[in-house]
């Protein structure tokens, strides 16, 4: 239910924006080729003399200017269709879609390889390098404990003999 409600809704905002400037353009174009205002109701008034007066339509101007006025309804109708159709949260975020797009495109195209601005340049660290160095490091410690393991019973039994004494 309301989803037709907002639909319906949509429909009139849509055609209350489309059918003026519809009827602008078309007024303009009527004028420039027919030298007829579809607003002025004096020409209307001619026409219909015209037709009720059983006049005969001559030349392809004449036909062309009824087709005009039939089609331009139909033009009218099938456009408000075409608008209530699209999606306007699509079309308002198309910029940010492509300017988004032209981004990933520019780094897709660039190296793979991640470069660090801080490391040394004239050498190259690999993961191997690293754990022989953490490797190293440990080994560097457990010598430290093992001298204080070493320290600490050498000191114990200087205390324990002077304390013999």
């Amino acid at each position: 239910m309301l989803k037709k409600i907002f639909k319906i809704f949509k429909f009139i905002i849509i055609g209350g924006i489309w059918t003026p400037v519809f009827l602008c353009f078309s007024r303009l174009l009527m004028v420039k080729i027919w030298q007829f205002d579809i607003f002025y109701k004096k020409q209307w008034e001619v026409m219909k003399g015209f037709w009720n007066g059983n006049g005969v339509i001559i030349g392809i101007s004449d036909y062309m200017l009824f087709v005009t006025l039939f089609f331009l309804m139909l033009f009218w109708f099938f456009i408000l269709l075409f608008l209530c159709r699209l999606n306007y949260f699509k079309l308002l975020l198309k910029p940010i879609e492509y300017i988004s797009n032209r981004e990933i495109k520019r780094y897709e195209q660039t190296n793979n390889q991640i470069v660090l601005k801080n490391m040394s340049v004239a050498e190259k660290i690999t993961i191997e390098d690293v754990i022989k160095e953490r490797i190293q490091q440990e080994k560097k410690q457990d010598k430290k404990v093992k001298e204080a393991d070493y320290l600490r019973q050498n000191i114990s039994e200087k205390i324990i003999k002077k304390k013999e004494q």
